[in-house]
């Protein structure tokens, strides 16, 4: 009969521990979501040559440094080939999703 006790009251402080260990995951993810929602919300500013990506609905723009920069959720082919400054959020594949165009010079080699 003393090993009925016993049992519920580890029984119990496994459940608690299983509990205090989920909270703790949901306060990371919670945390881990803010920063990914702060992160997307920053507006972020590229320039560079603006060329097509293999990705359906997406561009590539590569700056001087040669960096490539994936640029999504817009239609930008009538830029395409052209050096252009872009504005915009990053989505979470880290895609800018342009809020402003400006053409800086009609083609990629001026």
């Amino acid at each position: 009969m003393k090993a009925l006790p016993v049992a519920l009251a580890l029984s119990v402080l496994v459940a608690i521990g299983f509990a205090l260990q989920e909270e703790s995951a949901q306060e990371r993810r919670g945390r881990d979501g803010e920063a990914v929602a702060a992160r997307q919300a920053e507006m972020h500013t590229v320039t560079g040559c603006l060329q097509e990506s293999s990705a359906q609905g997406a561009y590539i723009l590569e700056t001087d440094d040669s960096e490539q920069v994936t640029i999504q959720g817009s239609d930008l082919s009538q830029h395409l080939h052209q050096k252009v400054t872009i504005t915009g959020a990053l989505d979470r594949a880290g895609a800018i999703r342009p809020t402003k165009v400006e053409v800086v010079s009609e083609s990629c080699n001026q």
